[in-house]
């Protein structure tokens, strides 16, 4: 029997444990990565990083950066110069509140989702199907090599840095695969 190369292309990646056809993935494509648009975020202040999103008002847009903090010293440290922003206020005048904010995903430097790692906080609340579009700053971009999400984040659609290729995978992933790793641009998570 004959088998065209998208057959092939098809069975092995549904064998991978790729989600291939999601309905959403194909009917809200994601923004082509590039350094204009990243967020500015913590570029190398430390190995433990928190950021904090919101969710934009257009669904195909990246979700805004309202917050972001780095420490060598751990995840708390970074997660107490969060409640520190909020504690000045600083966080409200952006129209943003700890309380509102849950623990989203978190992307780490290596195989199963050990350290360093970042923790991306939704302003919005959990995921849902219309989920959070993530750019990955300079930093973490050539970087990520797990990930694991959060309340209701169990779908990651990620592409390349460059805008090539593009996989829809169910998440924790203690390894995000080739070529994907050290090569992310873009991630929408959802439920």
């Amino acid at each position: 029997m004959k088998r065209s190369l998208r057959t092939i292309l098809v069975t092995a990646t549904a064998a991978a444990g790729i989600i291939v056809g999601s309905p959403i993935a194909a009917a809200q494509p994601a923004p082509t990565p590039s350094p204009e648009n990243a967020p500015p975020g913590p570029e190398s202040e430390g190995q433990y990083c928190v950021i904090l999103v919101d969710k934009p008002s257009d669904p195909t847009a990246v979700s805004n950066e309202v917050f972001s903090a780095c420490s060598d010293t751990g995840i708390e440290d970074a997660e107490a110069q969060l409640r520190a922003e909020e504690s000045t206020g600083a966080l409200a005048q952006r129209g943003a509140s700890i309380q509102a904010s849950i623990p989203i995903m978190r992307w780490s430097e290596n195989l199963n989702n050990s350290s360093p790692y970042t923790v991306i906080y939704g302003q919005s609340g959990p995921c849902d199907t219309a989920g959070y579009n993530l750019n990955p700053n300079t930093y973490w971009a050539p970087r990520i090599t797990s990930m694991q999400g959060y309340n209701y984040c169990d779908v990651a659609d990620m592409r390349q840095l460059n805008g090539g290729l593009f996989q829809s995978r169910l998440l924790p992933l203690n390894y995000v695969g080739d070529p994907w790793n050290d090569n992310i641009g873009f991630i929408r998570v959802h439920s």
